[in-house]
């Protein structure tokens, strides 16, 4: 009875998944997802994957952290999408949001990714030292330190 009751509450305040439009709408569509203004608890997982899509789409599937210059697109299921002020703060705005690589997203100083941390110097993705390598929306790193993680890069 608790399961339905969600449901239909999520029904009521975001719409019927029925109702939401395909993960991948028809090219040259674009279209806001319903509430980009999001409360302060996960929205629905149809609502989240029109978003997904949305901001792969709008970045072109380009990570937006400062080590990956010229990489390649990133498929859509292999990026993440993050959010520029915690979704707890800003909430799910378009604006608010943007796709990086694995690497970028563990890097990103953040309390809410140490988590991230032992996963991806298990998988070898940051070196030991990554702590020199942290970056913040108001704190990216110089020159010097892209120059040292891409050297880094090369070597593994």
């Amino acid at each position: 009875m608790a399961r339905l009751g969600r449901a239909r509450h999520d029904a009521a305040r975001f719409g019927s998944a029925t109702q939401q439009p395909s993960v991948q709408p028809e090219p040259g569509a674009f279209f806001m997802a319903q509430a980009t203004l999001m409360p302060r608890h996960r929205p629905p997982r149809e609502i989240w994957q029109v978003l997904r899509w949305q901001v792969w789409r709008r970045d072109r599937g380009l990570c937006q952290g400062p080590y990956c210059g010229s990489q390649p697109p990133l498929p859509l299921d292999g990026c993440q999408v993050d959010h520029r002020r915690s979704g707890k703060l800003a909430g799910n705005a378009l604006a608010n949001l943007r796709v990086l690589c694995r690497r970028c997203h563990t890097l990103r100083l953040d309390a809410r990714h140490r988590g991230m941390v032992a996963g991806a110097l298990k998988a070898g993705l940051i070196p030991p030292d990554w702590r020199r390598f942290v970056w913040a929306e108001d704190l990216w790193p110089d020159e010097q330190t892209i120059a040292d993680f891409q050297r880094w890069l090369a070597r593994s």
